[in-house]
Protein backbone atom coordinates (compact mmCIF):
# COMPACT_ATOMS: atom_id res chain seq x y z
CA UNK A 1 0.00 0.00 0.00
CA UNK A 2 1.37 3.40 -0.98
CA UNK A 3 1.19 5.98 1.78
CA UNK A 4 1.35 9.65 0.87
CA UNK A 5 3.80 11.66 2.92
CA UNK A 6 3.72 15.41 2.67
CA UNK A 7 6.15 17.44 4.76
CA UNK A 8 5.14 21.09 4.63
CA UNK A 9 6.45 24.15 6.42
CA UNK A 10 3.71 23.63 9.02
CA UNK A 11 5.36 20.31 9.95
CA UNK A 12 8.80 21.73 10.74
CA UNK A 13 10.31 24.36 12.99
CA UNK A 14 13.33 25.26 10.87
CA UNK A 15 13.27 26.40 7.24
CA UNK A 16 15.62 25.13 4.57
CA UNK A 17 18.62 24.96 4.35
CA UNK A 18 18.18 23.36 7.78
CA UNK A 19 17.87 19.57 7.24
CA UNK A 20 14.77 19.19 9.45
CA UNK A 21 12.27 18.76 6.58
CA UNK A 22 14.34 16.07 4.88
CA UNK A 23 15.15 14.39 8.20
CA UNK A 24 11.42 14.28 8.97
CA UNK A 25 10.65 12.86 5.53
CA UNK A 26 13.41 10.25 5.81
CA UNK A 27 12.29 9.14 9.27
CA UNK A 28 8.72 8.74 8.00
CA UNK A 29 9.97 6.06 5.60
CA UNK A 30 11.00 3.77 8.45
CA UNK A 31 14.30 2.90 6.78
CA UNK A 32 17.57 2.26 8.60
CA UNK A 33 19.87 5.26 8.90
CA UNK A 34 22.52 3.34 6.96
CA UNK A 35 20.59 3.85 3.68
CA UNK A 36 20.22 7.65 3.89
CA UNK A 37 22.69 8.24 1.07
CA UNK A 38 20.65 5.92 -1.18
CA UNK A 39 17.41 7.88 -0.75
CA UNK A 40 16.79 10.44 -3.50
CA UNK A 41 15.72 13.99 -2.72
CA UNK A 42 14.57 16.09 -5.68
CA UNK A 43 15.05 19.84 -5.30
CA UNK A 44 14.86 22.89 -7.56
CA UNK A 45 16.39 25.45 -5.19
CA UNK A 46 19.89 25.84 -3.72
CA UNK A 47 18.50 26.00 -0.15
CA UNK A 48 16.67 22.73 -0.72
CA UNK A 49 19.76 21.06 -2.14
CA UNK A 50 21.74 22.20 0.90
CA UNK A 51 18.98 20.85 3.15
CA UNK A 52 18.90 17.45 1.44
CA UNK A 53 22.69 17.13 1.55
CA UNK A 54 22.77 18.15 5.23
CA UNK A 55 20.23 15.36 5.88
CA UNK A 56 22.61 12.90 4.22
CA UNK A 57 20.39 12.20 1.21
CA UNK A 58 21.32 11.83 -2.47
CA UNK A 59 20.38 15.27 -3.82
CA UNK A 60 18.95 15.52 -7.32
CA UNK A 61 18.85 19.10 -8.56
CA UNK A 62 16.23 19.81 -11.20
CA UNK A 63 16.58 22.92 -13.37
CA UNK A 64 12.95 24.03 -12.97
CA UNK A 65 13.89 27.35 -11.34
CA UNK A 66 17.66 27.75 -11.65
CA UNK A 67 19.82 26.92 -14.69
CA UNK A 68 22.14 23.90 -14.68
CA UNK A 69 25.27 26.06 -14.24
CA UNK A 70 23.86 27.60 -11.06
CA UNK A 71 23.07 24.20 -9.55
CA UNK A 72 26.45 22.74 -10.57
CA UNK A 73 28.47 25.66 -9.21
CA UNK A 74 26.90 25.78 -5.73
CA UNK A 75 29.14 25.51 -2.70
CA UNK A 76 27.05 22.49 -1.65
CA UNK A 77 26.27 20.75 -4.94
CA UNK A 78 23.70 18.23 -6.08
CA UNK A 79 24.81 14.66 -6.63
CA UNK A 80 23.02 14.74 -9.97
CA UNK A 81 21.50 17.57 -12.04
CA UNK A 82 18.90 17.16 -14.79
CA UNK A 83 16.45 19.28 -16.73
CA UNK A 84 13.42 17.03 -16.22
CA UNK A 85 12.15 14.02 -14.29
CA UNK A 86 12.29 12.06 -17.55
CA UNK A 87 16.01 12.87 -17.78
CA UNK A 88 16.45 11.66 -14.17
CA UNK A 89 14.63 8.45 -15.07
CA UNK A 90 17.02 7.85 -17.97
CA UNK A 91 20.09 8.69 -15.87
CA UNK A 92 19.01 6.49 -12.95
CA UNK A 93 17.72 3.46 -14.89
CA UNK A 94 20.32 0.70 -15.02
CA UNK A 95 21.52 -0.27 -18.47
CA UNK A 96 20.65 -3.87 -19.33
CA UNK A 97 23.62 -5.91 -20.52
Amino acid sequence: MLTKRIIAKDNVTHAKPHPEAFDTAFLSLGLPDSVRSQVLAFEDHPRGIMSAKAAGLYACGITAVFPRNTLIELEVTSDLVADSFDEFRKLLTPVKA
